[in-house]
C-alpha cells in the first residue's frame, strides 16, 4: 500500500482549477494497485467538486491545520489566544489579510462584494475580531517581490511558536500564518499512521514552499512546475516538470504494475 499526497492549486488542479480527467483515470488505476489518496493544501476549504470527483482517503486543510482521515477529524490546531493578539497587532493595514477559524473568514469589511464569495460559505466577521479567536491560519496578499515582505516575515516569526510560508499565485504572493504543529509535514505523518502507511511508502506532490515541509519527510517527493526552493530538496525530490503531473503518474502506473506482477 502506498500514500499519494497531492498539493491543490499549480499541483493536482488544472487552470479551471478541476482535476483533468486523465489524472482521475491515472488514479483510478493507481488505486487499483494499492494506493491511497490524500489533498495536503493551504485552502481552508477544499471545492465539493473536486472532493466528489476524487475521493480522498484523507484531507487536510489550512496547511495542515485541520487534518481528517476518512471524515474523521484527527489534528485541529489554532493559535493560542496570546499568539492571534500578538499577530493581529502585526498586520498590515495596507494588504489584503484574510484570517480563518471553523466556519469564519475574518476581514476588513465583511460586507465588501469582493468578500461576498466567502460568506456563502463561512460567517464573515472583521478582522479585530481575530484575535478572540478561534483563528487556525492567516493569509496575507503581497504583490510578488513585494518589498515588504521580509522585515513582515522577520516579524511574524518573532511571535513564536508559528509557521511562515509563502506561494505564489500569477502576480501575488501569499504570506500564510499557521500554529507551529499545523504544516504540511506533520499532516502527511498524521494521515500515513493513521492509515498504516510507513512514511516510506509516501509519495508528496507540491509545487511551492509550503510544501516544503511535506516533501522533506515523504518517501519521494515529486515537484511539479520549477520553483526554486523545492529543487533544492535532498535525494528523495524527482521531477515531472517535463513530463507533467500525468505523465509521471502514467510511468509511475507502470512501475507498480511490473513490481506487483
Amino acid at each position: 500500500m502506498r500514500l499519494l499526497a497531492f498539493d491543490l492549486d499549480g499541483t493536482l488542479l488544472d487552470r479551471d482549477h478541476s482535476v483533468p480527467a486523465r489524472t482521475l483515470e491515472l488514479l483510478a488505476r493507481l488505486r487499483e494497485h494499492g494506493c491511497r489518496v490524500a489533498v495536503i493544501t493551504g485552502r481552508a476549504d477544499v471545492p465539493p467538486e473536486v472532493l466528489s470527483a476524487l475521493r480522498p482517503e484523507a484531507v487536510a486543510v489550512n496547511t495542515g491545520g485541520l487534518v481528517m482521515v476518512g471524515g474523521r477529524v484527527i489534528a485541529d490546531h489554532h493559535f493560542t489566544p496570546e499568539q492571534a493578539r500578538a499577530l493581529v497587532g502585526l498586520l498590515p493595514t495596507d494588504r489584503p489579510v484574510f484570517g480563518f477559524g471553523p466556519g469564519t473568514v475574518y476581514v476588513r469589511d465583511p460586507q465588501a462584494p469582493a468578500f461576498a464569495v466567502w460568506q456563502t460559505e463561512r460567517r464573515g466577521l472583521p478582522l479585530e475580531e481575530a484575535a478572540a479567536g478561534p483563528l487556525q491560519k492567516l493569509d496575507i496578499e503581497l504583490a510578488v517581490q513585494d518589498p515588504a515582505t521580509p522585515e513582515l516575515t522577520a516579524r511574524l516569526r518573532q511571535v513564536g511558536g508559528v509557521h511562515v510560508t509563502s506561494s505564489v499565485s500569477g502576480p501575488r504572493q501569499y504570506l500564510t500564518v499557521t500554529p507551529e504543529a499545523a504544516n504540511k509535514g506533520t499532516a502527511l505523518r498524521l494521515i500515513a499512521q493513521a492509515l498504516g502507511i510507513p512514511m516510506s511508502r509516501t509519495v508528496a506532490f507540491g509545487d511551492s514552499e509550503n510544501d516544503l515541509a511535506m516533501f522533506e519527510v515523504a518517501g519521494v517527493a515529486v515537484q511539479v512546475g520549477e520553483a526554486e526552493c523545492l529543487l533544492k530538496v535532498a535525494h528523495h525530490r524527482v521531477s515531472c516538470s517535463a513530463l507533467g503531473l500525468p505523465g509521471w503518474l502514467e510511468i509511475y502506473v507502470q512501475e507498480l504494475a511490473r513490481e506487483l506482477a
